[in-house]
């Protein structure tokens, strides 16, 4: 309204900011972001993990939060991305997600299921 532009960054919380699903008190789920890696899996047949590159410190654990997302879905939404990372498998992307964080075994996750989580999550190339 303001004819301003208004970048993507500001209308979103950065992962940081985000918390454990149990502390949550409101059902509402904001939009997080932050730039993550891609990591391909470590044997054939299992799913990507996306980790964040930032470090969170939620009680007493302290990681990247992540989540895995199978191979098809990444190339279907993403071939763009995909493609570009297959080039620079080290490369930061931006991602952006709609999920809160729980802690399993000690690692930081989110806490979505896994047939929601294709329509939760979005990924751009970095500028």
């Amino acid at each position: 309204m303001t004819g301003k532009t208004i970048r993507i960054r500001e209308i979103f919380l950065p992962i940081k900011s985000n918390d454990l699903s149990s502390n949550i008190k409101s059902r509402r789920t904001l939009i997080y972001f932050g730039l993550a890696f891609i990591n391909e899996p470590k044997s054939e047949g299992k799913d990507f993990n996306i980790r964040f590159s930032k470090t969170l410190e939620l009680g007493n654990v302290k990681g990247k939060p992540a989540f895995f997302i199978d191979k098809e879905t990444l190339y279907k939404k993403f071939s763009v991305i995909m493609e570009k990372w297959k080039d620079n498998k080290n490369m930061l992307v931006n991602v952006y997600i709609r999920a809160h964080l729980t802690i399993n075994n000690g690692y930081i996750n989110f806490d979505i299921d896994k047939e929601v989580l294709p329509e939760q999550f979005f990924i751009t190339l970095r500028k």
